[in-house]
C-alpha cells in the first residue's frame, strides 16, 4: 500500500470555523423568533449541508429564508471569527512536498470553502474542492469523496479521508479510503469513535504526515 492523496473536509478539520458556524446559528435562530438549540445540538449537525441540517428544527416552509438569512449572516461575519488550527499550512506543506495529492470534501457551497482556504493560503495546496453544490448526493454518502477521487485520479485505496464528523469519515470510507479523525474535533468523540470508526487518529495535523511516511515506507 502506498498513500497517494488525501480526503480532507474543511471546517472543523483544517479551518476552525465553530465559532462562526455557532454564531450564525444563534443570531438566525435569534432573528426568527426560533428557540436557539444548545451547542451539542448544533453541533451534531456540523458537517451536513445546512438545509439537511435545519430540517430538525423547523418546518419545511421556513427552511429556504433561515437559510438565506444564516448564509448571509455567516458570510459578513466569516473573516472575522474563523482561525487557523495549528500546524496545518505546514502540514499540507509537507505533504506537497511529498508528491501527496489533497482534496477538499466540504457540505459548504463552492465560494465560502475557496474563501477560507484563501484566508489561510491553504489553496495553493488543494488541486480539486468538492462542495454541496457539485454533487447531488452529500456526506455521509460516498459519492462526493468519489467524485474527488476520480478529479484527483487515484483510487479510494490510495488515498485518506480526513475529518472531523463522522459523516466525513463515513463518506471517504464508503469511497474505499483508509479514514483519520482530527482529535480536536467539536464532536463528541465516542459518537466519533462509534459512528466513524476511524482508523487512525490525528492529535495534530503534524501527526498525517508521520501516518503517511510510515505508511509509505
Amino acid at each position: 500500500m502506498k498513500i497517494k492523496g488525501v480526503l480532507f473536509d474543511l471546517d472543523g478539520t483544517l479551518i476552525n470555523t465553530t465559532p462562526l458556524i455557532l454564531e450564525s446559528f444563534r443570531h438566525t435562530f435569534v432573528e426568527f423568533g426560533l428557540p436557539v438549540p444548545s451547542k451539542e445540538a448544533l453541533v451534531a449537525g456540523f458537517g451536513l449541508p445546512l438545509r439537511t441540517a435545519a430540517k430538525a428544527y423547523m418546518p419545511e416552509s421556513m427552511i429556504e429564508d433561515f437559510c438565506t438569512a444564516y448564509s448571509d449572516y455567516h458570510r459578513s461575519q466569516h473573516d472575522k471569527l474563523i482561525q487557523p488550527f495549528d500546524g496545518v499550512s505546514e502540514a499540507l506543506a509537507q505533504l506537497a512536498g511529498r508528491g501527496i495529492k489533497m482534496a477538499v470534501v466540504t457540505s459548504k457551497k463552492r465560494p465560502m470553502t475557496l474563501r477560507g482556504l484563501a484566508c489561510y493560503g491553504l489553496d495553493k495546496y488543494i488541486e480539486t474542492v468538492v462542495t454541496c453544490q457539485d454533487c447531488e448526493e452529500h456526506k455521509p454518502l460516498p459519492a462526493p469523496s468519489l467524485m474527488a477521487l476520480k478529479s484527483l485520479k487515484l483510487n479510494g485505496c490510495d488515498c485518506i479521508g480526513v475529518g472531523d464528523s463522522p459523516y466525513d469519515l463515513q463518506s471517504a470510507k464508503g469511497a474505499g479510503c483508509l479514514t483519520a479523525a482530527v482529535r480536536y474535533t467539536s464532536f463528541d468523540w465516542n459518537f466519533i469513535l462509534n459512528e466513524g470508526k476511524p482508523d487512525y487518529v490525528l492529535n495534530k495535523m503534524d501527526d498525517l504526515v508521520k501516518l503517511i511516511d510510515r505508511l509509505n515506507n
